[in-house]
């Protein structure tokens, strides 16, 4: 059994022997539920086919700041949602990423007298964006201090957002694993052992704690160290996406069925982030 493989199979009996990494589960009953994650921070989580859109809501002394606003056909319900968390108005609305059910709804909210932040790479054009930062934006609302960072160099416009007295890290869902990795790593060198992540979109749980993202970043670590191993062995686009230990890993992921329907695309992102950015393979016919 070579290194990695021994790796791999290491990391499944790790997997079966730890308790999971949080006990707060939405319910499949109802189309969103409101979970209260620390004093003062909520998260609001539609349940879409098996998967959960998870939205921010920190409350302050006089008003509320949002991570990420609802994709259209939701507004209604996610400002029903909020009046149970609070009648205070909404005065931030911070975008993670540029996916749309992230930001549909600033143009609302900016009519609202909120202000929009995002990072500068954020590209969709048409959003209505009021503060724009680069690196890193820190401010105070309530007894928060906020921290938002960009969450990988690869990413475009991805950020994550650290409160800091709630010790809470909202992450951003990243399109490739190798930016994903990376996110996660920039998030946990801001947290601690008690640090709580919140995924925007995950499968039945809605957050994780340390543990949890560290076992993450092994799966990812190990599933991108095999794509390479496969691809300098001379192997194809398809014979890697076939490959047995790629979906055994994606078979740990919390939302499994979704990633394993989609290791092609994943491997895919992978060579083009660590092998081909100068001809990404998403340009060119399909590889078999």
């Amino acid at each position: 059994m070579n290194k990695l493989s021994h790796q791999i199979f290491t990391l499944l009996w790790i997997i079966l022997f730890i308790a999971p990494s949080s006990n707060v589960i939405a319910s499949d009953k109802e189309s969103a539920v409101i979970n209260k994650i620390r004093e003062h921070v909520f998260v609001i989580s539609y349940i879409y086919k098996n998967q959960h859109v998870n939205l921010g809501v920190i409350e302050g002394y006089d008003a509320l700041m949002l991570i990420n606003s609802p994709i259209k056909w939701q507004k209604s319900e996610y400002e029903y949602f909020l009046k149970r968390i609070s009648d205070k108005p909404v005065k931030y609305v911070i975008n993670s990423n540029d996916h749309p059910y992230n930001f549909q709804e600033n143009k609302f909210w900016s009519e609202k007298g909120a202000v929009i932040i995002s990072h500068e790479n954020f590209d969709n054009s048409s959003n209505r964006h009021q503060l724009l930062f680069s690196d890193q934006l820190a401010l105070t609302f309530g007894s928060e201090r906020i921290v938002a960072y960009q969450s990988s160099t690869r990413s475009v416009g991805n950020i994550n957002v650290y409160l800091v007295q709630a010790n809470v890290v909202f992450l951003a869902d990243e399109k490739g694993l190798v930016s994903y990795e990376k996110g996660l790593e920039k998030a946990l060198n801001m947290g601690d052992d008690q640090t709580l992540f919140v995924s925007g979109n995950t499968g039945q749980q809605n957050t994780m704690d340390t543990l949890g993202v560290r076992k993450l970043k092994t799966i990812i670590n190990l599933f991108t160290q095999r794509v390479e191993q496969l691809y300098q062995k001379g192997q194809s686009v398809n014979e890697i996406a076939n490959d047995r230990s790629l979906d055994i890993l994606a078979q740990q992921f919390e939302k499994q069925a979704t990633y394993r329907k989609s290791i092609r695309s994943r491997v895919v992102s992978i060579l083009e982030a660590n092998f081909i950015e100068s001809s990404p393979l998403s340009t060119q016919k399909p590889l078999g």
